[in-house]
């Protein structure tokens, strides 16, 4: 169909692709102006929508990401300042080993340490009077009766209240306490005083002295000082100045009632008791402990702790040797006859301690059993290695 004569425009190639309200258009012409309008009008919108999502996403982020970090570092905990060097200070604090709170004493040597401030720090002893004296400080500052963490509080108030010193920082370590000790002598392979800050397990306190002797006995008698028998009554315990300990039985009990409680300024004596031996033709030949000093050990008792004779051994012919400074050599040797002590013709003699039951053996006997094949090991006085047992 032919347009209509007033219908018809200019070419295209020589029209404003802008719509003017100044240039009048066809029918035809408006309507792909509109169209092309409306088609730019929704690609713009579209974009426009686009851009907006993206924003909006990288603000929820930014917000979600932001509040992440600030619940973090309110959850967090809170670090000491800083100084220009970049490094916080040190703010533990010495405690005691158990829920026991460490109080100062005269002549505690604590180092008290000011943060960034080596020339107010110390190294100092508590005077008899109770006190420490600090650098630029003019009187001396109470430490006697409180923890290092209150008597850190005090250093800085008289820092503060002294004009010297706006926000310090004080840390103070206990390096050596004289009155927090404890003493262990006696049967132990080294005895001496030990640095104590809180309560300890017995048996971990003898194995901190290296362990018992070999002539150490089962009885350890506890001295308790101020402080124990503060703490077990305040517990409900019995608060007795002396208390006597079992050895054997805490050993066996581990962390029972038998393995008691040591504290700051007790003395701990393991009680020797002796040792004495059976060797020669018996089936565990070695040293064995006196339970006590006044534990009475016969020579049948001895025997059957060191499983019996041997069937290689001469018992009419054992002995005890037992020191004699009037004897020859210093010893003197005790005739015995196991035979008649076994058949009750003969008494059953009493060991002392550092006494040596000897059973000898039978040469012919002995060498019936080497060629029978039977094993056998003869251990004498002298014999390497012999064995101490703990009865």
């Amino acid at each position: 169909m032919e347009r209509p004569q007033d219908l018809k425009s200019e070419p295209c190639a020589t029209r404003s692709t802008r719509v003017d309200e100044a240039t009048p258009l066809t029918g035809y012409e408006t309507h792909q102006e509109i169209r092309t309008m409306a088609m730019r009008n929704e690609f713009d919108g579209t974009a426009r929508v686009q851009r907006t999502g993206f924003i909006s996403r990288v603000l929820v982020i930014g917000i979600v990401a932001c509040g992440t970090l600030m619940l973090l570092h309110a959850q967090g905990p809170t670090l000491p300042p800083k100084s220009e060097s970049g490094s916080a200070p040190d703010t533990r604090l010495i405690t005691s080993t158990q829920r026991d709170e460490y109080f100062i004493s005269p002549e505690d040597l604590l180092d008290v340490n000011v943060y960034d401030m080596p020339d107010m720090s110390c190294e100092c002893r508590v005077s008899a009077a109770g006190a420490i004296s600090l650098p630029l400080l003019r009187k001396p500052v109470e430490a006697q009766g409180l923890t290092p963490e209150q008597l850190a509080r005090a250093v800085e108030r008289d820092f503060r209240e002294g004009g010297l010193l706006s926000s310090p920082q004080v840390t103070v370590l206990v390096k050596e306490s004289r009155r927090h000790a404890v003493a262990i002598n006696g049967a132990v392979k080294n005895p001496q005083t030990y640095a104590l800050m809180g309560r300890i397990k017995l048996l971990d306190l003898i194995a901190q002295a290296g362990g018992l002797n070999d002539d150490a006995g089962d009885t350890v008698t506890i001295t308790h000082g101020p402080l124990a028998l503060h703490e077990l009554t305040r517990e409900g315990k019995p608060a007795a100045e002396k208390e006597t300990v079992d050895l054997s039985k805490a050993a066996k009990d581990g962390n029972q009632p038998s393995n008691v409680d040591v504290f700051p300024g007790d003395q701990i004596t393991v009680e020797t008791a002796g040792v004495f031996y059976v060797l020669g033709e018996v089936n565990r030949p070695g040293g064995y402990n006196l339970r006590n000093a006044h534990e009475e050990v016969t020579v049948l008792e001895a025997l059957a702790v060191a499983g019996d004779i041997t069937s290689v051994a001469k018992a009419k012919r054992a002995m005890i040797i037992r020191k004699d400074p009037k004897a020859l050599a210093g010893r003197a040797q005790i005739a015995l006859n196991l035979h008649d002590v076994l058949t009750g013709r003969a008494p059953d003699k009493q060991l002392e301690a550092n006494d040596i039951l000897y059973v000898p053996g039978s040469r012919g006997k002995r060498t019936a059993r080497a060629f029978s094949g039977a094993a056998g090991t003869v251990i004498g006085t002298t014999a390497p290695g012999l064995i101490l047992y703990r009865r």
